[in-house]
């Protein structure tokens, strides 16, 4: 991807960017590794991900290397949307109506349920980027199955 994208011959135009490495981000269970392969790089301030993919990676770098960051136990909050919207909604924080299916009939039952729109997202994948998604099923947007909800 670095390679046919020509990203390394693009650092250079973006200030702030040193340097664009070919690491395996997406173990999110075995960080451990991932920071025993990229060396912490000198006047590094901050480790930024590029994608939904590499969150927890970014986590754990910035951790391994004393920076700040969303840290190793809340990045996998973070990626994991359903995870994010009950600890969210467990903190006070209101979410809207919502319901992790696992197929069509679960979903039609959940449309159902509200004014018989609903969106459908990944729980944890990119379902935002290039217009991939997340798919409304009426044919209009929807943030939820109940437009009232927050």
């Amino acid at each position: 991807m670095i390679a046919v994208r020509d990203i390394r011959e693009r650092i250079g135009a973006v200030r702030c960017l040193a340097d664009v490495v070919c690491a395996p981000i997406q173990d999110e269970t075995n960080t451990a590794r991932l920071v025993s392969v990229i060396p912490r790089p000198s006047r590094i301030r901050a480790v930024v991900p590029a994608s939904n993919y590499g969150v927890v990676a970014a986590a754990a770098l910035a951790a391994a290397w004393g920076l700040p960051g969303a840290g190793p136990d809340a990045a996998p909050v973070f990626r994991d949307k359903a995870l994010l919207r009950r600890t969210a909604g467990a903190a006070g924080i209101a979410q809207p109506e919502r319901r992790v299916v696992t197929g069509p009939e679960e979903a039609a039952s959940f449309r159902a349920g509200g004014d018989g729109s609903c969106v459908l997202k990944p729980t944890n994948r990119q379902a935002g980027r290039n217009g991939s998604g997340p798919w409304p099923w009426s044919g209009r947007p929807a943030t939820s199955a109940s437009p009232s909800a927050p």
